[in-house]
């Protein structure tokens, strides 16, 4: 067994002895370290790893990123034993991840889908009961971990939602999309009722099941009307705009 090999297994054991999962990296790492070996290399070189990163051409640019970050983690780690170890730069490969903005649901559209809904047929099957449920309360957790577009739920709400306008810089409607509207439609009440949002903000993380809260701060600039729900909390307190 290579250095590099015994030095990654280390690494791996310690992570995870931290709490990481580190699925997709270890399997990365492997194959770096299958790599390298093939190289007859057992110390971490930026040529090597940028060489390593780049060897799937059928794939998108964050990919190469994402294959360098585990190298750039593991080659830390690797220089307190070896000081020849080359870190690659973080600007190495560097991307720009944005994410499409979810479809932007109003109270109008939620309430046309529910009669859509409850006038389809006569009688429900079980793919319309869980998007009633998703309408009902603007979404539930279970809806993010929906399955793929193939799900016969996915499918009727697809269908549901095809004659909605489409709206410029937005994604066409998911029905995780309910979940984004939910939550929006909560701060904005929030701010209108004059509560604590800071204070309140750890009950809506944990309700859509964020683990950390800051991944709910996301949405306090996600959308115009609650950028003007928070503008109006502060001309109301201090009288700054006009």
């Amino acid at each position: 067994m290579s250095t590099l090999r015994e030095r990654l297994n280390d690494y791996l054991a310690m992570r995870r002895a931290l709490g990481f999962k580190f699925y997709s990296e270890g399997t990365g790492l492997l194959a770096f370290v299958d790599f390298m070996e093939q190289q007859q290399a057992n110390t971490i070189r930026v040529d090597l790893a940028l060489a390593w990163a780049k060897q799937p051409t059928a794939v998108q640019p964050v990919r190469w990123a994402q294959r360098l970050s585990y190298v750039r983690g593991f080659a830390r780690y690797c220089r307190a034993f070896d000081a020849a170890t080359e870190i690659p730069h973080s600007q190495l490969l560097p991307f720009s991840r944005r994410s499409p903005m979810p479809y932007p649901f109003a109270d109008e559209h939620i309430e046309t889908l529910l009669k859509m809904l409850c006038n389809c047929r006569p009688r429900m099957d079980w793919p319309t009961i869980p998007i009633i449920v998703c309408l009902a309360f603007w979404s539930s957790p279970v809806c993010a971990s929906a399955k793929p577009k193939y799900d016969p739920v996915h499918a009727v709400f697809q269908r549901l939602t095809a004659a909605l306008p489409g709206q410029p810089g937005y994604r066409r409607p998911r029905l995780h999309d309910l979940r984004h509207h939910f939550a929006i439609t909560t701060l904005v009440r929030w701010y209108r009722e004059g509560q604590d949002v800071e204070r309140r903000l750890p009950v809506l993380s944990a309700f859509l099941g964020h683990v950390e809260v800051r991944d709910t701060y996301w949405y306090l600039t996600a959308r115009p009307e609650l950028l003007e729900a928070a503008k109006d909390r502060l001309e109301g307190r201090w009288g700054f705009f006009s």
